[in-house]
């Protein structure tokens, strides 16, 4: 898959990027990681990823805050009340809408996006947090990646 994406370049890379910030799995990271090494300009990788991604979260957002009675118990089958939509309830007010900083973590990150529409954070704080968290997930990756290959070309 990441071998395809990277036929279309950039926008190869953003429409992963879209799929990837979604409920759906997709390789985004391992294609970012690797574009460099193909020659694509850094800055534009974590600069197009991390629009891709948000817009991803962004569907996401919309989902829960439009869809969230529906999508949490036809698609998750979460009913309003489960213990689950309490936890998220409490560790939403515990550590608030900083959580949405881990919006590029794997596992957890698309589904707090999610519970994020249906707890109805602002758009413009949930835009912000999202945005500083996907540049700060790549930028991170691309310097890790390229400080590691470095270290083993020595």
């Amino acid at each position: 898959m990441v071998d395809y994406a990277l036929q279309f370049g950039y926008v190869g890379l953003f429409v992963m990027s879209f799929v990837a910030a979604t409920l759906i799995a997709a390789p985004s990271d391992v294609l970012a990681a690797a574009m460099p090494q193909f020659g694509y300009d850094p800055v534009w990788v974590i600069v197009i990823a991390s629009v891709g991604g948000f817009l991803g979260n962004l569907l996401n957002y919309y989902i829960g805050k439009f869809g969230g009675d529906f999508f949490f118990a036809r698609i998750a089958d979460i009913d309003q009340d489960s213990r689950w939509m309490k936890r998220a309830e409490r560790f939403y007010s515990r550590y608030g809408v900083w959580t949405l900083l881990l919006s590029g973590t794997p596992f957890i990150g698309d589904p707090l996006t999610t519970v994020a529409g249906a707890f109805e954070v602002r758009l413009w704080v949930f835009s912000v947090l999202v945005m500083v968290g996907k540049l700060a997930k790549f930028a991170l990756l691309l310097s890790s990646t390229d400080a590691i290959l470095r270290f083993f070309s020595a």
